[in-house]
């Protein structure tokens, strides 16, 4: 296969603007990673997103082997994906102990960083639904394009997610850092505030496919 110059730039750059695409708007993974951030520091934060880009891979990889059609091929089916997902997003926050002493078994706290990235993110109906979309579109055309190509494509997202997820990570830190030393409470108001985000989003699947069973 002739490899030329400019289709490897057009790859490079499209896979930076995919991997961009996929993780600037936060979902439940990169909450939860601010938040591990903000109690916990940069690098029990930054373990979450590593699960996560490592969840979003996993999709990938089911996608082309055939395995989504288990989630999908009926809309009864899609709509319990759904369901199921917000309730277990809800379960892993809602029931975070108010005592660090008392900790529930739900409490995503207790689950080790990345594993807690990862079940976030797999958990995510969105996560499958915008994998089934790139998966038909520029995944499939880089795909087809080149083996060298389709290559260069999957490791510049994965590359720009985890620096993106690094840097995310980093200015959480270095923000509250700074807010603590100036503002007793914060972080834990904080920590608070994305925890009742996380449950409005697992609220929202829920009525999301509540609503489409009964259409």
């Amino acid at each position: 296969m002739d490899i030329s110059f400019m289709v490897l730039l057009k790859c490079l750059i499209s896979g930076i603007s995919t991997g961009f695409a996929i993780c600037i708007p936060l979902g439940p993974s990169g909450l939860e990673s601010i938040k591990r951030t903000v109690n916990y520091g940069f690098l029990n934060g930054f373990k979450v997103s590593l699960g996560a880009i490592s969840a979003d891979m996993s999709y990938l990889l089911i996608i082309h082997l055939g395995l989504a059609n288990l989630l999908t091929a009926t809309r009864q089916r899609e709509c319990l994906f759904w369901i199921i997902s917000g309730s277990i997003l809800i379960l892993l926050n809602v029931f975070n102990g108010k005592k660090r002493d008392k900790p529930s078994m739900f409490n995503t706290d207790n689950f080790p960083p990345f594993l807690s990235g990862f079940l976030m993110t797999f958990i995510n109906p969105m996560s499958l639904s915008l994998w089934l979309i790139l998966s038909g579109t520029i995944v499939q055309f880089w795909h087809d394009t080149g083996i060298i190509y389709y290559f260069l494509f999957i490791i510049s997202i994965l590359i720009t997610m985890t620096a993106w997820f690094a840097v995310l990570n980093f200015l959480a830190a270095k923000g509250f850092k700074s807010l603590s030393s100036k503002t007793n409470g914060k972080s834990d108001l904080t920590s608070k505030v994305l925890k009742y985000i996380l449950i409005i989003l697992g609220s929202g699947f829920i009525l999301f496919g509540l609503i489409k069973l009964m259409l």
